[in-house]
């Protein structure tokens, strides 16, 4: 009897907190949820590999009712710990597609994630999916043979010279649009930018808002 007893005390210590939270900050509980989670929204013609010297088509299907406003693949080789790079897609409809950069002959597998922002500011992001290096006869249809040059983007403050794994005629440009990549939590502010110093004294995640930003002097 004593042990039930404590167990209903328990649990209504456990469920008068949770209702106190809930009516100080209606969104506390469940904010950091409500970017980049939705994994269900894109849909991915994902293909298992590539074959050597030749750029990537990556095609997704969107399904936000609120409409997309920004689309992106952040990629990398798959030994480089964090994303630094992405392509911006091209969105007609529901429907977005992109190029990567042609592939380095010692790229042997790439790490990619898809990345939007719906017309009502909210970011979503797919599952890291993966493609291995496969030598073939015949160019896959999800391959490309151009040539012409091609411009990646970051969210870094300082934008790298080259991408691991990938050689083309590239630019890199910084980003001019939101840091998506963090919404994402594909990466921290601090790590893309050092002299960014958070003061979230109005966030839930530091890492998911951009609320209360200041730039150190």
């Amino acid at each position: 009897m004593k042990s039930i007893i404590l167990i209903w005390i328990a649990f209504a210590t456990i469920l008068n907190a949770l209702t106190i939270g809930s009516i100080e900050s209606p969104k506390s509980f469940f904010s950091i949820f409500e970017s980049a989670i939705d994994t269900n929204k894109i849909t991915i013609e994902n293909h298992k590999y590539f074959t050597k010297g030749f750029r990537i088509i990556i095609d997704t299907s969107i399904n936000d009712n609120v409409g997309i406003y920004e689309a992106r693949v952040y990629f990398k080789h798959s030994l480089v710990q964090n994303y630094q790079v992405y392509s911006p897609m091209t969105c007609m409809g529901n429907r977005c597609s992109t190029e990567l950069p042609l592939t380095d002959l010692n790229l042997r597998e790439l790490s990619y994630v898809v990345v939007y922002q719906n017309s009502a500011g909210k970011v979503y992001k797919s599952n890291e999916y993966t493609m291995q290096k496969r030598d073939l006869l015949e160019l896959p249809s999800w391959q490309s043979l151009r040539k012409n040059s091609i411009e990646l983007y970051t969210d870094y403050a300082k934008p790298m010279q080259s991408v691991r794994g990938f050689k083309d005629n590239i630019s890199i440009k910084k980003s001019s649009g939101d840091a998506l990549g963090v919404s994402a939590k594909l990466y921290s502010i601090e790590l893309i930018n050092p002299e960014i110093e958070i003061d979230c004294s109005m966030c839930i995640d530091k890492n998911t808002s951009n609320n209360a930003l200041k730039v150190k002097k």
